[in-house]
């Protein structure tokens, strides 16, 4: 696992091309997640400095979520990009930016170092992964040990595709410890899986409407 820094400032561009949009061509110039463009402003308003972020799939999103949060833990399972992506960062000087990228060699090593991971203090878990990796089984991993009451949100690209959302692509509602969250469908007629869903933990959502009201 390594720790690495970035440190420049900035507000998400998000591509107005539709076909620079949908290939995700800039996501790394443009430091945002490779998702619809509803869910990356959605995101862009909610984040905050006291997040933690727990990420499958690393890339823009890394330093979309590093500019926002307090931490983030990033699993990649391409080693090539993984490598190019840290040396990238590492390139990065003068910042407050706590990204640790950890790269591994196959499905079964992905699995087995989110199993080993302290996951009490993660407030957001992404999932995004290169190619056609099952992602149900991914958050059946995350979520083996139960839901931390730290955690307030879930983010799944693509998430009606049923070859990659086995399990999930159909579900219609998500309860953790005893409570139904909200559902937030940002969807693109050309996004694979119909779009990018947020998953809200409502009790969340009430606290920050009182404060900012």
């Amino acid at each position: 696992m390594s720790k690495i820094t970035v440190t420049k400032q900035y507000k998400p561009e998000i591509p107005e091309n539709e076909e620079d949009l949908v290939s995700g061509k800039f996501c790394i110039t443009n430091e945002i997640p490779w998702f619809t463009p509803g869910a990356i402003m959605h995101l862009d308003r909610v984040l905050t400095k006291d997040d933690v972020v727990l990420e499958i799939g690393a890339g823009g999103s890394t330093l979309f979520f590093g500019r926002r949060c307090k931490k983030v833990i990033a699993i990649e399972s391409n080693m090539k990009w993984a490598q190019e992506l840290n040396m990238m960062l590492a390139g990065e000087k003068n910042s407050d930016m706590d990204i640790r990228l950890i790269a591994v060699n196959s499905i079964p090593e992905l699995h087995a170092r989110i199993k080993e991971l302290d996951l009490s203090e993660v407030t957001v878990i992404s999932v995004d992964p290169q190619g056609d990796m099952n992602r149900s089984l991914i958050l059946m991993t995350i979520f083996e040990k139960g839901v931390s009451k730290n955690l307030r949100m879930v983010v799944l690209d693509n998430y009606g595709h049923k070859g990659i959302f086995p399990y999930h692509h159909e579900v219609a509602r998500y309860k953790f410890n005893s409570v139904l969250w909200n559902i937030y469908d940002y969807d693109h007629p050309r996004w694979a899986g119909n779009g990018t869903r947020i998953i809200v933990k409502p009790i969340w959502e009430k606290q920050t409407s009182e404060v900012n009201s």
